[in-house]
């Protein structure tokens, strides 16, 4: 399939780089349930402690793009382009 020269959708968000929003729990389900229980034991915020305990993914900071993930981005556009039409 020739993709290169194609329409390309304007619907699309490059998000590669940018930091989640929200916050992953270590543990998922039962790292809550085990959070919550600590917080009623010693009397705190379970709020506070999931603050404490979230992790961070990513360090927020732009990575530098090179010509293949611009190819990447054109492919994707140009598929999702197809797709509209159709």
């Amino acid at each position: 399939m020739k993709w290169t020269g194609r329409r390309q959708s304007s619907n699309v968000e490059d998000r590669r780089g940018m930091s989640p929003r929200g916050r992953t729990v270590i543990g998922g389900g039962l790292g809550l349930v085990l959070i919550i229980a600590l917080a009623i034991f010693t009397d705190t915020d379970p709020i506070r402690l999931l603050d404490a305990l979230s992790v961070e993914q990513g360090s927020g900071s732009a990575t530098a793009q090179t010509p293949q993930d611009d190819d990447v981005r054109q492919f994707v556009s140009t598929v999702l382009a197809d797709t509209e039409e159709v």
